[in-house]
Order: structure tokens, then sequence, then C-alpha cells
């Protein structure tokens, strides 16, 4: 993680910390100390309607729709996870480092992926692709309960606010 990059469409980084992309020459993008397995993972944003996703699956459940409130939508990501095997191939470091830039899932149609790129090159890949999606969760404490309380602060809301039952900030003294 400590070489993770944001990388934009345009091929640009923000947040960088390193390329963004693995390195087979480099002996810290290897999992293990042999040296022959490389994983990358890409976490993509899809940019098209999610096949099969129905009506308002990305809505938080528990929750109501309103125009213009986006908090309400879940984010949807695409996680895949590349590994290959560099040294079972007789393509170029060079190559090989080429075809981990490639874009996982072109959208102009005339570049290739991640993976026609390495099958190209004939280095053994194996690609998983998971679908995530990152819901808003909501969990309301009820602190006053307007109309049907006893007027008086829940001792949660007290505990997490740092307030009386009178709903007084708590000092010192009072605690």
């Amino acid at each position: 993680m400590n070489q993770a990059s944001i990388v934009k469409p345009n091929g640009g980084t923000v947040m960088t910390t390193g390329s963004g992309y693995c390195d087979i020459s480099k002996t810290e993008s290897y999992s293990s100390a042999r040296s022959n397995s490389v994983t990358q993972i890409n976490i993509t944003r899809p940019s098209r309607v999610v096949v099969g996703q129905g009506g308002f699956k990305s809505v938080t459940q528990g929750s109501g729709i309103q125009a213009n409130e986006p908090s309400n939508e879940s984010a949807v990501f695409n996680i895949r996870s590349t590994s290959i095997l560099p040294s079972l191939s007789n393509a170029s470091k060079e190559d090989i480092n080429d075809c981990l830039k490639k874009p996982i899932d072109p959208n102009d149609g005339s570049t290739k992926s991640l993976d026609e790129c390495m099958k190209d090159e004939g280095v053994a890949t194996k690609t998983l692709v998971q679908q995530a999606y990152v819901k808003n969760v909501i969990d309301n404490t009820v602190c006053y309960g307007f109309g049907v309380g006893d007027g008086k602060i829940d001792e949660d809301c007290q505990k997490l606010v740092g307030i009386d039952v009178n709903g007084n900030r708590k000092t010192a003294a009072n605690n």
C-alpha cells in the first residue's frame, strides 16, 4: 500500500507515493522473497450503469430518495487483482512493465487492456474481478424524545457529545 497512487484517466497521478504501478525489476513489487509472483490491484469507478444492478440497488437501506442528495447513493467500485508470473515469459522487463501501465478497462476501443497486453507478450496472468458497494451507514441515536420523552437527554448522547442530562457542556468539575 505504500506504493499506491490514484491514476487519473489522462495518465496523471494524485496522492502518489510511487508510480502507481508494479515494477518487476524491483523486489518490493513481488509477493514473496522468491520474486516469482507480482500482483497489481486496480480499483476503478465504473462510468456506466452496472449491468444487473436493478432499480434502487445503490440506495442505502433505511433512507429515502431525495432530489440532489447524493449522500444516499452507494459508491460502486470495480476491483481487479491481476497476478503475473514474469519469469515464465520471454518478454522483456520493459515490455511487462509497459503492460502493467495499460488501462485495466480501456473505453476508447483502440487501446489494449492490461490483460490483452499480457496475453500478447505471453505472460502467465490471472485476473480476479470483484464489484464492491460502499454504502452509507445510517446509525441514529435519539438524543431527545420530542413529544414522547421525559425532557432529559439520553445517557448515550450525553457521553457522545460531552454534555449533562440538561444539555450543559460537561466540565472537569461536573464529570
